[in-house]
């Protein structure tokens, strides 16, 4: 968690995963978008998997300096303005991070209208503690630097729950990096490519372009998603924190005609493996969002593939919180999947017809 990587800059993630992959892949290797790329082959010459967790989190992007030293900025994700004011904040610069806050206009000083439209990112700056352009320019922020939350990770409840932002991925990077490891004392047919894939924030593009490389035979991408909590109700969501990874049958943005729908067969392999290894599970249908998984499946000739994924609240927060026992019981899930999967599952998935 104290990695950072906004889309587009996930430089000090790609580290950690370099090194935590080195350990238990047989090859290990960074794609000209950035993508992280392992392989752990299997037994012969049995399918090809593509797992895929985004190594980037929800951020900013600085814009300009006005004047006075305040820094401007767009957002790069999709972020709430709602919970953008005050919010502790670092700006990767060239030549060390710069720690500001973001400032909005007091409510002492707000119009009525002001307060019925509420506020606009386009209405905040971050404070830099510059009192000109030049000083800003000095501490070596300049246009187009990528800005994170200024948060770290605090275990709460009783032990086995996690708050910090950019959960959203970096435990689905755990779960595939842990996966990895545990997958090297089990016997397993397929060749396993973990990807941890770059700008999934804005479009799941690294993952498209890894699937296109690595031609996988299905693939599986792990996430967050919302869980059910005071606002978020069944309606929403039926995923619930804390009730084992969720199984995603159908996500899909409308505006973007961008989804993915779980082929029968892959559905019904993950539920029998979940329930001969007695591990919890959930099964979830969703609209407004979508996974690593919509550009793996579109890729090629077409790719069979699922989203596994963890519950969590405070979506696309700096405080979004989540349940590790529900990793553990992911990182269970993934090893039976992959071990369920071989050539004669794969090629039960075509049909000739003459």
């Amino acid at each position: 968690m104290d990695a950072r990587g906004a889309p587009g800059f996930e430089d000090e993630v790609r580290e950690v995963m370099i090194k935590e992959l080195l350990g238990c892949a047989d090859k290990v290797e960074v794609d000209r978008l950035g993508n992280v790329i392992a392989v752990k082959r299997g037994r012969g010459k049995g399918p090809k998997i593509m797992l895929a967790a985004h190594m980037d989190e929800v951020g900013l992007m600085v814009k300009t300096i006005d004047p006075d030293g305040f820094v401007l900025f767009e957002p790069n994700g999709i972020i709430d303005d709602r919970m953008l004011p005050t919010q502790w904040v670092v700006i990767q610069t060239r030549k060390a991070p710069v720690y500001g806050v973001v400032g909005v206009k007091a409510r002492h000083l707000l119009t009525p209208e002001e307060m019925a439209r509420g506020a606009s990112f386009r209405d905040m700056w971050i404070d830099v503690g510059a009192l000109s352009r030049r000083d800003a320019e000095e501490l070596g922020i300049r246009s187009g630097d990528p800005i994170t939350f200024d948060r770290g990770l605090r275990v709460i409840g009783k032990g086995d729950f996690v708050l910090a932002r950019a959960l959203d991925d970096r435990i689905g990077c755990t779960i595939m990096v842990q996966a990895l490891k545990r997958l090297t004392k089990v016997k397993h047919e397929a060749t396993v490519y973990a990807v941890g894939t770059v700008m999934e924030e804005v479009g799941a593009r690294g993952a498209g372009t890894a699937a296109f490389a690595i031609e996988p035979d299905v693939g599986v991408a792990f996430d967050t998603s919302h869980g059910v909590d005071l606002a978020v109700t069944p309606k929403w969501s039926a995923m619930r924190v804390g009730r084992g990874p969720t199984v995603r049958l159908m996500d899909i943005v409308p505006s973007a005609i961008k989804g993915t729908v779980t082929p029968p067969k892959l559905r019904d392999l993950i539920i029998k493996a979940a329930e001969e290894e007695k591990i919890p599970y959930q099964l979830d249908v969703m609209s407004g969002t979508f996974l690593d998984a919509a550009s793996i499946s579109v890729s090629g000739e077409g790719v069979p593939s699922v989203g596994i994924l963890v519950a969590r609240w405070n979506a696309h927060s700096p405080a979004e919180v989540a349940c590790m026992e529900d990793v553990e019981n992911a990182i269970k899930l993934t090893v039976a999947i992959v071990r369920r999967i071989t050539a004669d599952f794969v090629r039960g998935l075509r049909k000739k017809v003459k």
